[in-house]
């Protein structure tokens, strides 16, 4: 916006990052005898409307020894990207299927990392098409589809997840009473799906989306979580 603030310790700019009212940041600084110069670009949407992808750029002057203790300390505060996860839905049983897999992503994803729901997600009072789509859908690393047979004819999922799949980000189609032979081209074609209720099948794409956020390893789904998750897909509560 043109305007310039001054800080002299990280923690002075935790509020604004935190409420996504920071644009460029960067500091120099020298420390024990070791400089280091960063500077970083959260993702957003730039002024001409066009996705603006994070970059950072840290530069340490120092021991080697010292230089990932340092760099880790950087990339906990910035993270590399601005996670986000859309789950995408429609009707009563995706609903309750989408709102069983945000808790189950939730658990086993980076505390910074949204998985974004919409019912569950969009604060009293905001702009709910704004919120859904400039704010989480545009800028989300992957998404996952809840397919049923209500759900395969809505138009908002099948939009929702051409323009995720047009922008490249990972697009995982979640079966619920459907087939995939069922579900109208090309999202199954394009990008291979599975049931929800195949818990390998699940693990795996668990351990997908782990991967895309830089998780090592994921949890393999509980069998509290597969059984919250059979009663969601059956339509129970």
């Amino acid at each position: 916006m043109g305007v310039k603030w001054p800080v002299q310790q990280l923690t002075e700019l935790e509020q604004a990052y935190s409420n996504q009212k920071t644009a460029i940041i960067g500091f120099t600084g020298f420390w024990d005898g070791f400089s280091a110069k960063f500077v970083y670009l959260p993702a957003g949407i730039s002024d001409s409307g066009a996705q603006r992808t994070t970059k950072a750029r840290f530069e340490v002057d120092t021991d080697p020894s010292k230089v990932h203790a340092m760099v880790d300390v950087v990339r906990q505060a910035f993270p590399r990207q601005r996670g986000i996860l859309f789950i995408s839905w429609s009707g009563a049983v995706a609903h309750g299927v989408a709102l069983v897999l945000q808790k189950v992503f939730t658990a086993r994803l980076p505390a910074s990392t949204i998985v974004f729901v919409s019912s569950a997600s969009i604060k009293p009072g905001s702009d709910p098409y704004r919120t859904m789509l400039d704010e989480h859908l545009l800028p989300a690393s992957a998404l996952v589809a809840v397919l049923t047979k209500d759900s395969a004819e809505s138009a908002w999922l099948v939009w929702e997840t051409a323009a995720a799949w047009a922008l490249g980000r990972l697009v995982i189609p979640m079966m619920v009473d459907i087939d995939a032979s069922a579900v109208k081209r090309p999202l199954t074609v394009v990008r291979q799906g599975g049931r929800v209720q195949d818990r390998g099948w699940l693990d795996t794409a668990l351990t997908r989306v782990g991967a895309l956020f830089g998780l090592p390893t994921v949890d393999p789904l509980s069998d509290e979580e597969a059984g919250v998750l059979e009663r969601a897909a059956g339509g129970s509560p």
